[in-house]
Parts: structure tokens; C-alpha cells; sequence
């Protein structure tokens, strides 16, 4: 099952621990497990986006790692989506991340 946001449908979110980093570019969101959101039960946190995501220490070494874990209470409550991008430019991937963080507001995308 996927999620969207907006008009851009995302993969199924996975839970942090078993992601499996795409080596393509895409947009990504970080989610927080939250049983009071509807339709499907995740809170974002934060949106992002990269060329290739397949260092898996990427996430936990990222600046806003500690916002995440703090939102979600812990790691085991952090899930991760995907918008795959593979044809797409730097500017456009940048232009809709920009679009998605002004609809939806991340808490961790705060400056």
C-alpha cells in the first residue's frame, strides 16, 4: 500500500530499522507511528530529498535525526516513505520538496 501527500504518492511506509535506502533519486519522508491520524496511521515529521540514499547510516547520522526520535518517542516509532524520482532533475525534486513542506508543515523541517 502507498501514502500520499498532496498529489505525489509515496511508497508504503517501512519502519526505520528495515528501509532499504533506494539508489535513485527521490524525496523521502520520515513518519511517526500515530493511531490518531487519518486515513492511514503516520504523522510526517519531515521531508527531504537526496540523489542516492543508499548509505545506511544516512538517517541516523542526519542533523535532524534527534528531532525525529524526539517526536516519534523512539526509533522503534519512526517509519520511512519514499517518493521514487528517478528521471527527475535537482530543481524539480527541490521545487517539490519545497511544495510539500509548505502544505504539510513537518515539525522537524523547522529551521
Amino acid at each position: 500500500m502507498s501514502i500520499q501527500f498532496g498529489d505525489h504518492i509515496f511508497d508504503e511506509p517501512t519502519p526505520f530499522g528495515k528501509w532499504q535506502p533506494p539508489k535513485q533519486p527521490c524525496i523521502y519522508a520520515v513518519l511517526a507511528h500515530d493511531p490518531k491520524v487519518k486515513p492511514k496511521p503516520y504523522l510526517v515529521l519531515f521531508f527531504g530529498e537526496c540523489e542516492n540514499l543508499s548509505d545506511q547510516t544516512f538517517f541516523r547520522s542526519h542533523i535532524k535525526y534527534s528531532c525525529w526520535t524526539k517526536q516519534a518517542g523512539s526509533e522503534k516509532n519512526l517509519f520511512i516513505t519514499q517518493l521514487k524520482m528517478p528521471d527527475a532533475e535537482a530543481l524539480i525534486r527541490k521545487k517539490t520538496l519545497n511544495t510539500l513542506i509548505q502544505k504539510f508543515q513537518p515539525v522537524c523541517n523547522e529551521v
